[in-house]
């Protein structure tokens, strides 16, 4: 794995993060530390097992090395509708290679609405932006209200709701 102050591995992430724009998905990366870096290759599943690499992005550091920060970032202009699971694969100069933590972000056509899990258990997802979310039991009256994306509703039970 990238990161760690402890590690004695060629590259030490600060951060690294996805952020959904409108159409894309922007990677973000940062290290603070990198020795004998080649590249990184920006890499996309969707089920966070079979990866593919999107693109290659080399090293900002003077012959792959570097004790500053250094930002990259890489945009994936086609991302999947549905669940997208991103991680670095960072290759040192001689070709050995290390991967950082999988990030999963969701991008869903916004004209689209997508609920899951069906049946739910405990945490109710959707793909909507900046919606607000009722949930009403059979006789109408509001159970649940929120703005959030995840919705617990482990508080009521098992039954149909609207």
């Amino acid at each position: 794995m990238l990161g760690g102050i402890t590690s004695a591995l060629p590259v030490e992430l600060l951060s690294f993060e996805v952020v959904k724009q409108a159409t894309s998905d922007v990677v973000k990366w940062t290290t603070v530390y990198e020795t004998s870096n080649s590249h990184f290759n920006v890499q996309r599943s969707a089920d966070a097992s079979n990866f593919e690499t999107l693109g290659r992005v080399v090293s900002k550091g003077v012959d792959g090395n570097s004790n500053q920060k250094l930002n990259y970032s890489f945009i994936d202009q086609a991302p999947q509708n549905g669940h997208n699971y991103y991680r670095l694969e960072q290759v040192d100069i001689d070709g050995k290679i290390s991967f950082s933590d999988i990030k999963r972000i969701d991008f869903f056509d916004t004209q689209e609405l997508s609920i899951w899990p069906n049946p739910i258990k405990n945490t109710l997802h959707l793909n909507l932006e900046n919606a607000q979310v009722r949930i009403y039991d059979l006789t109408g009256k509001v159970l649940i209200q929120s703005k959030e994306k995840e919705i617990d509703v482990s508080s009521i039970s098992k039954g149909i709701y609207i």
